[in-house]
């Protein structure tokens, strides 16, 4: 009888430790959803980003029995309800759960603030293995940066966070205090700063503006409030009708800032004394540059002095030179002129002897024959006297024109004349400047004359 009860309690022991290791090694499965798109990113850019999560989700279960769901499954799962997956809270994520058998399902939003982009991740844990239609929030992530590939990293340690618990070995945990309940609330904080008018530095000054939510003045920055989840208009108002206005999504446990900068306009007086220094500096900036000026000028004059007493003897010695090539130009153009002249003359000879010529071949009169042959000697005459005068002229101008140039190629060269000082302003000796004067008891105008 005792060897039948130590079988009948072996067989329950290993029964049970089957069962224990079966229920220890069971699958873990973990659906990825796909994310909600308020940002209203363009299709390439949320592709990006929901490509990161799930990197960043098979990164942390890389060495784990857990078989992570991803888009197409869900979707092929629930074709009519890809809306109602990209805004998946509890009641959402545990009939995810129940479908598709998963222990976990991470749900993403993407929305703009501004021009940051953020993205919030939510964990839920869900019984998929029981009868009970419930899921529990086990953790939210937000995640922010100026530009939708500067994400990587920061999605990773997010995930990383969101899924320690659930790779890690349970610890105990001490017994949460007893407290009253409390809404679940995003914090709100809003900033104001700027800068002055006019101020070249850009100098930061932190401001007191006014912060109204939804059109309700709720007080001044710098704000700092828990709010509920939703859409929000914050406008922060500061003096002189200045005003900026934000749309904000308050998500439960995340924090939003909001800074505001203003050009801070300047007051009267401000104006006044900003008025009167740059009145002083325009006559600071007048009196160093004539200064300059007279400086270029005193230098330029010392040079020119030098110069002039430089080039006085070789003035001298080019007179002769100059003025024996001016004759000899003078006297070449003349006599190329008259050859020109005299070479016309010689030809309205030759037409006039020609003319006689064929006068005296049609005339039959002895007489007249005589005299045609009287005029057509005397016109070849005067045809060759012109025309000798004419090649005369042309020798000798052509000779007085070379032996000009021959004056004026051996004349002593001028050294040229020293070129102004970069800067010198040529021309302007004389100016007049209207500079305005504003101070708390003097107003008008101020002239300068500069000479």
């Amino acid at each position: 009888m005792r060897k039948y009860h130590r079988i009948i309690g072996f067989s329950l022991f290993l029964t049970i430790t089957c069962v224990a290791f079966v229920t220890t090694a069971e699958e873990q499965k973990i659906a990825v959803l796909p994310l909600e798109n308020t940002a209203k990113l363009s299709r390439a850019e949320l592709e990006y980003v929901f490509d990161a999560v799930l990197g960043a989700v098979a990164k942390v279960f890389a060495d784990q029995n857990i078989t992570l769901i991803q888009k197409a499954t869900v979707s092929k799962a629930f074709p009519a309800k890809s809306e109602l997956l990209r805004q998946c809270e509890e009641a959402c994520a545990s009939k995810v759960g129940k479908e598709l058998s998963a222990n976990m399902v991470l749900a993403g939003q993407v929305k703009k603030l501004a021009d940051t982009t953020i993205v919030v991740l939510r964990l839920f844990r869900t019984h998929a293995n029981t009868d009970a239609d419930t899921s529990t929030l086990k953790g939210l992530e937000q995640i922010k940066a100026a530009e939708v590939t500067e994400l990587d990293v920061p999605i990773n340690r997010a995930v990383a966070r969101l899924l320690r618990s659930e790779t890690e070995p349970a610890r105990p945990q001490p017994a949460p205090a007893q407290e009253k309940e409390a809404p679940f609330y995003g914090t709100l904080k809003a900033f104001a700063q700027g800068t002055k008018e006019g101020d070249e530095r850009k100098k930061i000054h932190q401001l007191n503006a006014q912060v109204f939510i939804n059109g309700r003045h709720v007080g001044n920055t710098p704000y700092q409030d828990g709010l509920p989840r939703g859409m929000y208009t914050v406008q922060i108002r500061f003096i002189n009708n200045l005003k900026k206005t934000y749309k904000v999504s308050i998500v439960p446990g995340a924090t939003h800032a909001i800074k505001a900068e203003f050009i801070v306009p300047l007051t009267l007086e401000e104006r006044r004394e900003i008025a009167r220094l740059q009145a002083e500096a325009a006559k600071k900036r007048r009196a160093a540059e004539q200064k300059q000026q007279a400086a270029l000028r005193r230098e330029w004059n010392t040079k020119r002095q030098a110069w002039e007493v430089e080039v006085s003897p070789i003035y001298k010695a080019r007179k002769p030179y100059k003025l024996w090539g001016s004759i000899l130009a003078g006297s070449g153009a003349a006599l190329i002129l008259g050859g020109a002249i005299f070479e016309g003359v010689a030809h309205k000879e030759d037409q006039r002897a020609r003319d006689s010529a064929e006068n005296w071949e049609m005339a039959t009169d002895p007489e007249l024959q005589a005299q045609y042959a009287d005029r057509v000697d005397q016109h070849q005459q005067n045809r060759d006297i012109n025309h000798a005068i004419a090649i005369s002229s042309f020798a000798v101008g052509g000779a007085a024109a070379v032996a000009s140039a021959i004056f004026f190629f051996l004349m002593p060269k001028v050294p040229e004349s020293p070129a102004p000082p970069p800067g010198l302003k040529l021309g302007k000796n004389a100016s007049a400047h209207l500079t305005p004067i504003i101070s708390p008891n003097t107003a008008g105008l101020d002239l300068t004359l500069a000479f």
